[in-house]
């Protein structure tokens, strides 16, 4: 409390006269971040779309609200272990975070079987997930085009977009 005074140019006293503590703090900036993503996520593509504008859309919202969110966001991921409100926040946003992607693509996960059609939404959301942005944007340092471009590629090749249909095998008589 006495860093985010000191950072806020207010006394303790004050910080603590809005809140009761440091969860009540954190849970009142989780809710105005939240209310930073006006307007919020947009709907995304139709799943009926073509995949190539349903790619384009989803990596723009993605990469629109992970820059948008991304100082907060890496905040919360430290903080969340000492705060349950916070960890409620990450685990609700993942879950929304999920469905969006199994909505925008339910048409190629549909085409898969059971199993593997969950080995696809595990591999998705673990490609366009934060962590993975982080990834190209502060550990590889590139610029906002490049790491949407390549998130398209990374997703391109886990949907086997535009590679031929795998043909039946034939199997060899025995003689």
């Amino acid at each position: 409390m006495a860093q985010i005074a000191e950072r806020a140019g207010v006394s303790t006293r004050l910080v603590f006269h809005h809140f009761d503590g440091l969860e009540e703090l954190f849970t009142a900036a989780a809710e105005r971040q939240l209310a930073r993503l006006t307007p919020p996520r947009s709907p995304g593509p139709s799943p009926e779309a073509a995949l190539p504008p349903r790619l384009k859309a989803f990596v723009d919202e993605r990469a629109r609200v992970y820059e948008l969110l991304a100082p907060a966001r890496r905040a919360a991921v430290v903080v969340a272990p000492l705060s349950p409100a916070l960890a409620e926040r990450l685990r609700q946003s993942g879950d929304a975070f999920r469905a969006d992607l199994e909505r925008t693509f339910a048409a190629e996960l549909a085409l898969r079987p059971p199993a593997e059609r969950r080995e696809l939404a595990c591999a998705l959301e673990a490609a366009t997930s934060f962590a993975a942005w982080e990834q190209l944007r502060r550990a590889q340092g590139v610029d906002l085009a490049l790491a949407k471009r390549s998130l398209v590629r990374v997703l391109v090749g886990l949907l086997g977009v535009g590679r031929p249909a795998p043909r039946p095998t034939k199997r060899r008589r025995r003689r």
